[in-house]
This record gives C-alpha cells, sequence and structure tokens, in this order.
C-alpha cells in the first residue's frame, strides 16, 4: 500500500477514504520526525495538503519517492517550481471555487473603515456609547485591484450595499 502524508488538518470524509486505499501519514501527528523518515520516508509517494500548512523544501528533499501533492486550496502554499524541477506533480481541484473567506474579511474591512467601527468600538468601551455612525457606502464607487475570483464576490457584495 502507498504512503500518503497528510499536512494540515482535511476534512473527516476526506481522511476516511483516503485511509482506505492508502497507508496515512499526518503531519502533525509525527512526535519525532527524524525517526519518522528513517521509517517511512521512502514510503510516502503522495502528500495532501490544506493549503495553509503546505510542505517545505526540507521536507519535501527527505521523501524521495514523492510523485504528487496534492493542494486542497486556491494559493499554493509550497514551491511549485522546486517541484517542478524534482517531477513532482501539484494538483489542485479548487480552481473553480470563490475564496469567500478573503472576499468576506475585504468587505469587512471596508466596513469597518467606512462606518468607523474602532472608533465606535473604542467610544463603546470608554461608556460612550455612540460617537456617530461614520459614512454611509450607499451610491459610492467602489475600486477593485483585479476582477478574479475575490474580486468579482467582492464586487457582488457590493452590488447588495447599492
Amino acid at each position: 500500500m502507498s504512503g500518503l502524508l497528510i499536512a494540515g488538518v482535511v476534512p473527516e470524509d476526506l481522511h476516511r477514504s483516503l485511509e482506505q486505499d492508502f497507508e496515512l501519514s499526518v503531519l502533525q501527528d509525527i512526535e519525532n520526525l527524524d525517526a519518522w523518515l528513517k521509517e517511512r520516508a521512502v514510503s510516502i509517494e503522495y502528500a495532501v495538503t490544506n493549503g495553509h500548512d503546505g510542505l517545505d523544501l526540507a521536507l519535501m528533499a527527505e521523501l524521495p519517492n514523492l510523485k504528487l501533492i496534492s493542494q486542497r486550496s486556491v494559493y499554493p502554499h509550497i514551491d511549485v517550481e522546486a517541484c517542478a524541477d524534482h517531477g513532482i506533480l501539484v494538483c489542485s481541484n479548487m480552481t473553480a471555487t470563490v475564496s469567500h473567506a478573503a472576499a468576506e474579511m475585504t468587505w469587512a474591512l471596508i466596513l469597518a473603515a467606512m462606518r468607523d467601527i474602532p472608533a465606535q468600538m473604542a467610544s463603546l468601551q470608554a461608556g460612550t456609547w455612540q460617537m456617530g455612525v461614520g459614512k454611509s457606502l450607499h451610491g459610492r464607487q467602489i475600486g477593485l485591484y483585479g476582477y478574479g475570483r475575490i474580486g468579482r464576490q467582492v464586487a457582488h457584495y457590493a452590488r447588495a450595499f447599492g
């Protein structure tokens, strides 16, 4: 059975599915990495990363039979060029997804800036619960730097605010 290294947290249903076909190792559960590498490094042919944790070059260099890394996020947190240089395929099935978290955080920061929420919170904590309401977003124009997945989603939120 081929070895598969999981770096980061992956959905439980994916974990259960993978353990049917692979001998799994979860990077965060490995207590002694040096001992694990001596025992298991040659058996690892595949890796799955959640994108946030990624795999660093030093670890990839210790996995001589690594063939493929499945990246479960839009932005790679692995050195794709180094992988290509070493014949390691990198794949991701997340390219069609919208990065809601980034778009929502962008919109939250716009709201916080326009409505002066940090100052509102400081005023509330000081016991003077209201100091004004900031500026309205309705009828304003927004400038977006880029109109990819995230930019389009931010524009969608902006349309909802008029």
